[in-house]
């Protein structure tokens, strides 16, 4: 199911200058799912996280 909160973070991250897998993976990074459950997908994601790891990795 997609959020869309998720979905701002994924544009923000690629207005950013970040690629679409370079985006990926930094939401990925940052999830938690710490019950390993399927049902959860991603997991919690940390925004704030996702943010700064693709300003690194943008050079922002």
């Amino acid at each position: 199911m997609r959020n869309p909160i998720i979905d701002c973070w994924a544009a923000l991250l690629h207005h950013q200058g970040l690629s679409p897998d370079a985006v990926m993976k930094s939401i990925r990074d940052s999830a938690a799912n710490p019950g390993n459950l399927a049902k959860l997908g991603l997991g919690n994601v940390d925004a704030a996280a996702a943010v700064k790891s693709g300003a690194a990795a943008s050079g922002n």
